[in-house]
Formats: C-alpha cells, sequence, structure tokens
C-alpha cells in the first residue's frame, strides 16, 4: 500500500518551529524597544504582551496545523486548508518541474525532511508550490513516489548514497568555491574597503570605518554561506533525470529531467580564471534553489568542466570557441569608456568647487587644498584608465557563435559567462543597436528565457545585425521544418 494512498499532515514539528521563531523575534523586539536600565519590573508588561501573543500565535499554529492536509491522485498533487478560509491548491505532475529534499537547521534536530515540489513558472520561481515537512524515512519514500509519479523511475533514495559523483569534489573545492564564486567586483569592493577601513582609522574617522568593517563581515558571511552550502557536493545522471546532493549544515538534495534545463552557463570569475577553474550554472524552471540558480558543477578545473558537460548534460556541448567582436567594435566600448570619463570628470570638478567654497571640513582634517584637490584628479585618471581598461576587456571577452542546435553567447568583463542555448528554448530575441554600432553595422542581441529565478535576458556584444538576426530565422525555420522540439519548453 502506498504513503501516498491517504491523506497525510505536516509533521507536528512544524508547530515547534513556527512557534519558536515568532518567540525569538518577539524576543528581539522586547531587546531593542526596551530602555538601557530597565529592571525587571519594568519590563512585566511588554513580557506579559508578548505571552499573550505567543499564546495565540501558538493557538493559530495548532489549528491551522490540524486542518492543513495534503494528498496525491495519479494525476494531482492538493494542498487543502481550512481554517478562517478555505483554499485548495492543485498541482498537475505534468507541470512539476522538480522534487528535492531540503534538511534545514529544525529539521535536523528533529529528524525530519521538507519536501518541495515545484512547477514550470517564471511567477514566484524561487518559491515551491507545495512543500510539507514528514520524518526523514517518510520523506524519502514519498519523495521516491513522486518521482515514479513524474518520471517513471525505478529511483530509489537509497541509491542515492550507491552512484557516485561524475567527478569527486574535495572539501578544498567547496572552500575555493565559497571564496571565489561570488562576483569578482563584489571581492573587489570588499578588499577596497579593508584598505579604506585602516586608512579611514588613521585619519580618526571610526564612524565610515566601522561602516566599511560592516560590508566587509557580510562579505565574509556570504563567502562561509557558499562553503557550508556546496560541501561535499555531488552530481550525476540516471537516465534521462540529474541528481544533486550537497550541504553541511543543511542538506539539499535536488533531481530534475534534462529537457526542464533551458540554459547551460560556465561561469569564470577573474580569479577562477587565474587559478584556470570554472563552475556550470543551470537555467531550470521551477527549480527551487531559495534565490540562487541551480550550481551543477562547483569551481574545480576546466577537465573536470568538460568531464560533467560531456556526461550529464551532452546536448549542451559546444566545442567551438567562439567568434570575437569584429575589430570596428572596439569604437562602442571605447565611446562608453569616454562617456563615463566625461561624467566623472564633471562630477570631479563639482567637488573641486565645493572644496574651494568651503573650506572648513579640510580645515578640520587639517588637509591643505592643494592635496585634496590632488587626491581628487587622482582619483578622477584611475576611474578614466579603469573604464578604458574594462571597455578594452570587454572588446576581447564577449563572444558570439551560432550551431545546428545551439549557440553561444559569451558575455561578462571582469568574470566571463559562456551561456550555451538550444534555439528550441529561446522564448524571443531582440535585435537593437544605438545611433553609433548601427551606422557601423553593429547590433546587440537579447535574448530572453525563463529560468529558475524568473525571467532573464541574455545580452551579447555588438557584432554584425545580419549574424545576430539568424536566431529568430533559426528559431521560425525549425518551427516550419519540424525540427522545433516542444518538449524542451515542457
Amino acid at each position: 500500500m502506498s504513503l501516498l494512498d491517504d491523506k497525510f499532515k505536516n509533521h507536528f514539528t512544524v508547530i515547534i518551529q513556527n512557534i519558536f521563531v515568532f518567540l525569538m523575534i518577539m524576543g528581539i523586539m522586547i531587546v531593542s524597544i526596551l530602555e538601557e536600565g530597565t529592571t525587571f519590573e519594568g519590563a512585566i508588561p511588554a513580557l506579559l504582551g508578548t505571552g499573550a501573543l505567543g499564546l495565540l500565535w501558538s493557538l493559530y499554529c495548532i489549528i491551522a496545523w490540524s486542518r492543513t492536509n495534503f494528498y496525491v491522485t495519479d494525476e494531482e498533487i492538493i494542498k487543502e486548508y481550512k481554517f478562517i478560509g478555505r483554499s485548495k491548491k492543485v498541482v498537475n505532475f505534468n507541470k512539476v518541474a522538480s522534487v528535492n529534499i531540503r534538511r534545514t537547521f529544525f529539521n535536523r534536530i528533529f529528524g525530519t525532511s521538507t519536501v518541495l515540489v515545484n512547477v514550470n513558472s517564471s511567477v514566484n520561481a524561487g518559491v515551491p508550490e507545495i512543500s510539507f515537512v514528514l520524518k526523514k524515512d517518510l520523506a524519502n519514500v514519498v519523495k521516491d513516489e513522486l518521482a515514479a509519479k513524474m518520471y517513471g523511475l525505478n529511483y530509489t533514495s537509497e541509491k542515492e548514497e550507491v552512484y557516485g559523483s561524475v567527478v569527486e569534489f574535495s572539501n578544498k573545492d567547496s572552500i575555493l568555491h565559497g571564496l571565489l564564486g561570488n562576483s569578482s567586483l563584489s571581492i573587489l569592493i570588499s578588499l577596497g574597503s579593508i584598505v579604506f577601513t585602516i586608512i579611514s582609522f588613521t585619519y580618526d574617522l571610526a564612524e565610515i570605518g566601522l561602516l566599511l568593517i560592516l560590508s566587509v563581515v557580510s562579505m565574509a558571511v556570504t563567502m562561509i554561506s557558499l562553503i557550508i552550502r556546496y560541501y561535499n557536493f555531488r552530481v550525476y545522471r540516471l537516465g534521462d533525470t540529474i541528481y544533486l546532493s550537497h550541504g553541511a549544515i543543511q542538506l539539499y538534495t535536488t533531481s530534475f529531467k534534462v529537457n526542464k534545463i533551458n540554459a547551460v552557463k560556465i561561469k569564470r570569475t577573474l580569479f577562477a580564471r587565474m587559478l584556470g577553474k570554472a563552475s556550470i550554472e543551470v537555467e531550470v524552471v521551477g527549480l527551487n534553489t531559495e534565490g540562487s540558480t541551480p550550481v551543477l558543477c562547483i569551481l574545480t578545473s576546466m577537465e573536470n568542466v568538460q568531464k560533467i558537460i560531456d556526461e550529464v548534460v551532452p546536448d549542451f556541448k559546444y566545442d567551438v570557441e567562439g567568434l570575437h567582436q569584429p575589430k570596428v567594435a572596439a569604437y562602442p566600448w571605447l565611446m562608453k569608456a569616454f562617456l563615463g570619463s566625461a561624467a566623472t570628470a564633471f562630477v570631479a570638478l563639482l567637488i573641486i568647487g565645493a572644496m574651494y567654497n568651503d573650506r572648513e571640513v579640510l580645515e578640520y582634517f587639517d588637509i591643505s587644498i592643494e592635496l585634496a584637490v590632488g587626491a581628487v584628479i587622482a582619483c578622477f585618471i584611475v576611474l578614466a584608465i579603469v573604464y578604458f581598461g574594462l571597455a578594452h576587456l570587454a572588446f576581447n571577452s564577449h563572444k558570439f557563435d551560432l550551431g545546428d542546435d545551439t549557440f553561444l553567447v559569451q558575455f561578462g568583463v571582469l568574470d566571463h559567462t559562456r551561456a550555451i542555448i538550444q534555439y528550441d528554448r529561446v522564448q524571443s530575441s531582440d535585435v537593437s543597436s544605438m545611433p553609433m554600432p548601427r551606422r557601423l553595422g553593429l547590433a546587440r542581441i537579447n535574448v530572453s528565457l525563463l529560468s529558475s529565478m524568473g525571467k532573464m535576458k541574455i545580452q551579447s556584444g555588438y557584432f554584425e545585425r545580419d549574424m545576430l538576426d539568424k536566431v529568430s530565422d533559426i528559431v521560425l525555420e525549425r518551427l516550419a521544418n519540424g525540427k522545433y522540439d516542444y518538449r524542451k519548453l515542457i
């Protein structure tokens, strides 16, 4: 007899979790509103109010839990809620993109798992359509039964321990991904903040330094969270389904069919390229990853990246390096750098004028007007060099190429992203150009796709307009000659 034959509820520990979170929030609020030195007697009204609210919230959580039911038919997953209002959420298996298991901190304490059911939709893409909490073993069985209804596979959760990853990732790889997986710009800003913090404390600007320290701490927290999230990373494929698992504190197990992938992106940040490494992200509609794009491969060598593409997503294999922008494309990039420099020069002149009109601030910090003006001019020169340097990098980094079933768009300046897209995944393509590149016969293409985060646009560099127009022409041609595969958009 299947566990899905009867109605079932969330595990009762969700009540404890909701009450605990509520009390934590109320506790923080009480601490923030009570004045320093408040006695216990003075805090009694606030404590009584919190206790009353906590009791009401506890009653609501208990009743809501008892009135929420889940059940599964041969074609649908259904969630019913009957309390103050009534609601019924129905998800057809044909619309389900993935069924995943997540083990939060509370799940691990109580020995439970959260089952997440995601659908093919760009609306609320990061939120599961239906989720429920069960004991760990039951959650795995329910996931297996749902997967069998969706995929028709003889897959069981126990096999996750049997099948090894296509590429063996070490904990060192997880740490490296956490440190260098963020954008290079954010890392450079954090490094600059550290330098500026030291300078600010040297000149007794403690308040500014404190703000910068907070930004650095925030960056450190982001890096550590990435390390914890992608610890013990594994990826493998069975049949037409891809399986991912990772996590140190909160465990993630994810599976999705290959035909749910709308794009594969090979990402190489500035620091990753220095080490000869890259990561892979996949755009999968309906795959909930809590506000981030699903990672198919954490930072590893290019050999491992190629191996994963060959064995896991061979339909997105693209051996051609891609075409560089034509030489005349340098002019639009240089124009952008010139306009940026002109705007920066205007701001620098305004700052210099303000310093000459009001020298009190400079006198307070005992800085001469000549030194301050020299510093502003030096900053302008540095920024102008940066603008033109970025224009040079943008000219060299952008690539484009058309294949038989897929095409390539490589974009980015400091960080390079190589996106491989199948024509049948394209929702729309917009080829446009500003006056200057248009006179040079150049344009840029914006390719619209459905992604795990909702709608997404991928923009190319400057290429000949006729070549970019071929994307929509090929899509229309595939529709006309029958090569267009509608299943790739399901």
